[in-house]
């Protein structure tokens, strides 16, 4: 279900929720509760991005080369990502959450999961024959944290590019020390 010009109506705990997308294709999502909300973008993103979703979540758990294909590339971002951990450190951080931030994510996995067990799977996920698990709060933490990794790895590269080009451009050591103390 694309969310194409109808409404769905889902419920949440026994709560009301619209989904519907304005002219311009932007999800809207109607709740009188916060939870509900978040169930709702949970139901959304799982609509818009289950393959995305699925796949950061492989790779950040490590777990690529097992589910896709065990090519030597996928075994060594795989081993890398194992040393990194991020599913540990994301299962203790959703354990340190205080109630309403928990009670939050949980909606929105709630959301996810409802979305996974009453709708088709993607034909990308046929082609390979994968079959998800069920979405758990910590793959939220863990999607966000290797996005941050991989943003401030980009970041990192692009600060790189950046002193190189005006060093070529003859940027006196002076003004670099000044820019970057």
């Amino acid at each position: 279900m694309r969310l194409k010009g109808q409404e769905i109506a889902l419920e949440f705990q026994g709560e009301p929720i619209r989904l519907k997308r304005d002219e311009n294709g932007v999800p809207q999502v109607t709740s009188v509760s916060e939870a509900g909300a978040y169930f709702g973008l949970g139901w959304v993103h799982a609509n818009d991005r289950m393959v995305q979703m699925m796949l950061v979540r492989l790779i950040a758990r490590g777990e690529a080369s097992e589910n896709l294909k065990g090519t030597d590339e996928f075994i060594a971002i795989d081993t890398f990502m194992r040393k990194i951990n991020f599913r540990d450190d994301a299962r203790a951080q959703v354990r340190a959450l205080d109630d309403d931030s928990r009670s939050v994510l949980e909606a929105y996995t709630t959301g996810v999961n409802e979305f996974l067990g009453h709708n088709r799977l993607p034909f990308e996920f046929k082609l390979i024959k994968y079959k998800p698990e069920p979405w758990k709060p910590e793959d939220s933490l863990i999607t966000i944290k290797i996005m941050g990794y991989v943003g401030l790895a980009q970041a990192q590269g692009d600060m790189e590019k950046l002193i190189v080009q005006m060093i070529r451009n003859g940027t006196s050591l002076e003004k670099l020390n000044e820019l970057f103390p």
